[in-house]
């Protein structure tokens, strides 16, 4: 893969990640569509599985941003899943929600494959 085709990659998974950011801050969060969000993001993020690779400083410092919104994006959907879990009947069932946050970088700021 080129390093144009990595940029526009790195590019894309900012953009969802940060609207998945946004949307967990809106009041009433659409659940449904911050899932397929992630789906989205997920499918960006199966295309790499890259390990401990130099990209240029400007990319590895946009992946370390993705990695500290993924963070922040898990600790508020882990509040969100609380909440909900509370106001249903079966807290298994949100649970089921949203149940896995994939995280795309390492605090370095490299792609990571957690499935490894």
């Amino acid at each position: 893969m080129d390093i144009d085709t990595i940029t526009k990659k790195v590019e894309e998974l900012f953009a969802l990640t940060k609207k998945i950011s946004d949307s967990l801050d809106e009041e009433e969060t659409d659940i449904d569509g911050i899932e397929t969000l992630v789906a989205n993001r997920q499918a960006i993020i199966d295309e790499f599985v890259v390990h401990n690779v130099k990209f240029d400083t400007s990319l590895q410092e946009e992946l370390k941003k993705i990695y500290e919104m993924d963070k922040e994006n898990e600790r508020k959907i882990k509040l969100i899943l609380e909440l909900y879990a509370k106001s249903v009947r079966n807290a298994a069932n949100a649970k089921k929600q949203i149940s896995y946050y994939p995280k795309a970088t390492n605090q370095e700021g490299l792609f990571i494959d957690e499935k490894s």
